[in-house]
């Protein structure tokens, strides 16, 4: 009987051993099944059938020996299983229609902007798409302020304070939102991100009533502004860091589109449709308004959320079941995040570009109409240039960002940037002149637009080489400081007693985030001052599984 158990228990102890990447793990395993299976055989002699002589019935012997082998064969089943799915999975790759690389968890190493296949385009697509709803629905009230304030009496201080709840919220979510996408991925907290924070949005008509009730939900829809996070791991989960600088730039950048659309589509069309449809009751036009771009992004998140990818081999969940990709934790992602200098530093610049746009799409059409006296309508057009940059500028600024890195390594990614933001810094100066006229306003509005944004394209060009092993908290990090320069230059605005001194405080804090680009140091690249090349670590590691040989 010794003998039997002992032959059975090792067999055990072979196929615990076989599904676990640790040999201790399997030997404490192994060791805790003996001591179960020794636990049956020394239970009460009542509970054990026996023979007339005192001994264990044979039949007992044979029960307890089948018992083992039905678990060894349920651990061969279950080994089977996971091999199966995991070579259905990888039979995907036969049907990518752009190039990958294996090496790097068969991500593309180019774009395909007029592909809508699956996984890469449609994840690419997918991002700008629900990045736009986001941005028309962050900044659907913007160019209908100052019908707002007819039908809620506010000062222009009480507006820029609406202004503001609507960049506070995002602070706390991006930091939040980063490490769950390295946990969950990129597409489910994008597309759950934007469903969410379209609610607010829909029933916004029936909720404001007072100036309060406006803040609240400001503050609610402005969440919306943590998606630039999983739109950020989302991309870049599909493509090589090689091209992750003009993939996530342009996402991020078709996607900002959503500001411009809002001051035109809001401002110079919808409302004033409405309006006219009601018999010129501007009250019921504005609130009726604000469902049209809930109902547009929760239709959106919904058909990505059903018909996209989180990575290229698919789901995280399916994926991570193949044993394809590692299980990350959210807690470890923001622990090793966290303590990241580099990512501080991005905080602070990219404050400096994100920051400045967030204050543009906010309140230029109201400086424009007060500076220029002209009507609202008119305000929100010109002040739409601003956003409508984004089709090309971020983009732009990714691609070069792309080309001088394989040219200068990083340090070409960190002097692009820097030389950015000084001359956007230059630029803001140029614009507040006080003698220029419309025409020059303008033109400055468009330079400096379209070199903030570029600098927003580099940033996230560098992001993924900061440290693999937490993008999204990184992103996160990253992203918040965007907003959280939003905040601190609205509030500029709020307490300032003309615009132009406002001004004036952005453009000096874009030259001064200029000057915090040489103290990027990442290991395995050469800074601007600091660093060798060398050896980065990779961006995939798959999971290991049991070859059937140690089995």
């Amino acid at each position: 009987m010794h003998g039997l158990f002992k032959s059975t228990a090792d067999r055990a102890h072979s196929s615990v051993a076989s599904t676990n990447s640790s040999a201790e793990e399997a030997r404490k395993e192994s060791e805790t099944l003996i001591e179960s299976n020794a636990e049956l055989l020394n239970l009460d002699q009542a509970l054990s059938p026996r023979s007339e002589y005192g001994s264990v019935d044979k039949g007992y012997e044979t029960n307890l020996t089948d018992g083992i082998d039905d678990i060894i064969q349920k651990e061969d089943d279950d080994y089977n299983a996971v091999q199966a799915h995991r070579n259905t999975i990888l039979q995907k790759v036969n049907h990518f229609n752009l190039p990958v690389d294996p090496d790097k968890g068969y991500k593309a190493t180019r774009l395909s902007v007029f592909s809508f296949t699956r996984p890469h385009m449609r994840a690419f697509h997918g991002s700008w798409m629900c990045f736009c709803c986001a941005w028309l629905l962050w900044f659907s009230m913007a160019p209908l302020m100052s019908i707002i304030r007819e039908s809620i009496p506010m000062t222009k201080n009480e507006v820029w304070t609406s202004n503001l709840c609507a960049l506070v919220g995002t602070v706390i979510v991006r930091v939040i939102i980063g490490p769950l996408c390295d946990e969950y991925g990129g597409k489910d907290t994008l597309t759950a991100l934007l469903a969410a924070c379209a609610v607010p949005c829909l029933f916004a008509g029936l909720l404001i009533q007072d100036y309060a009730s406006l803040l609240v939900v400001r503050s609610l829809i402005g969440c919306v502004g943590g998606t630039l996070v999983p739109v950020q791991f989302w991309v870049a989960s599909q493509f090589t860091p090689e091209c992750t600088g003009v993939a996530v730039a342009t996402a991020a950048g078709w996607g900002a589109l959503g500001g411009g659309i809002a001051q035109v589509f809001m401002g110079s069309f919808l409302f004033p449709f409405l309006r006219r449809a009601f018999g010129g009751d501007e009250d019921l036009a504005w609130r009726v308004a604000l469902t049209v771009p809930a109902i547009i992004s929760i239709a959106t998140a919904f058909f990505f959320f059903k018909n996209a990818d989180d990575c290229p081999l698919g789901n995280y969940k399916e994926v991570r079941a193949a044993g394809l990709l590692q299980q990350k934790s959210a807690i470890d992602s923001f622990r090793q995040g966290v303590f990241n200098l580099n990512a501080w530093i991005l905080f602070i610049q990219f404050g400096a570009s994100l920051g400045v746009e967030l204050v543009c799409e906010s309140g230029l059409a109201m400086h424009l109409s007060e500076r220029f006296d002209m009507s609202t309508n008119r305000a929100a057009g010109l002040a739409s240039l601003f956003g409508f940059m984004n089709i090309w500028s971020r983009g732009c600024g990714g691609y070069i960002s792309d080309r001088l890195h394989q040219k200068f390594s990083l340090k070409g990614r960190f002097s692009f940037q820097m030389i950015l933001l000084l001359l956007e810094g230059i630029l803001l100066l140029g614009f507040i002149r006080p003698n220029n006229s419309l025409t020059t306003t303008i033109i400055w509005m468009v330079a400096f637009a379209a070199t903030g944004q570029m600098a927003m394209g580099t940033c996230f060009g560098i992001i993924p080489f900061i440290d693999p092993r937490c993008t999204g908290t990184i992103a996160g990090i990253v992203a918040a400081g965007g907003n959280l320069g939003g905040v601190f230059l609205s509030n500029t605005f709020r307490t300032s007693t003309t615009d132009t001194d406002s001004f004036h405080v952005m453009a000096y804090f874009c030259i001064a985030a200029s000057l915090l680009s040489p103290f990027l140091v990442v290991s395995g690249y050469q800074g601007m001052v600091w660093g060798e090349e060398g050896n980065s670590s990779t961006l995939f590691t798959p999971t290991a599984i049991p070859s059937r040989a140690t089995r």
